[in-house]
């Protein structure tokens, strides 16, 4: 099954001015994550500390990564790439050396 790396960003317009909704939305963000990390579709996730973004690893179809990502929406935006494995990229080597 393919690997997606995945940066987000928390789209600040969309979020609330008020500490107390921003914890809210926070807590809500983080349910979800959770079940997403517990169901298996996000395989790691991470925060970088001192911004509003982060990192997530995402297994599955390029559907499986639309969905995931929008149900996020219009909250988090995302950056997402397919990831290659090492032995992927040693096929990759050998057939452009023409083995």
């Amino acid at each position: 099954m393919a690997k997606y790396f995945s940066s987000w960003q928390v789209v600040r317009e969309r979020m609330a001015d008020d500490p107390a909704t921003i914890a809210q939305s926070w807590q809500m963000l983080m349910g979800m994550i959770k079940a997403d990390l517990e169901s298996g579709k996000l395989k790691e996730w991470g925060a970088f500390p001192g911004s509003l973004g982060g990192y997530s690893v995402i297994e599955g179809t390029e559907a499986d990564v639309m969905k995931f990502t929008m149900q996020y929406a219009p909250y988090i935006a995302f950056d997402v790439r397919p990831l290659v494995g090492a032995a992927e990229v040693e096929e990759f080597i050998a057939a452009a050396a023409g083995g």
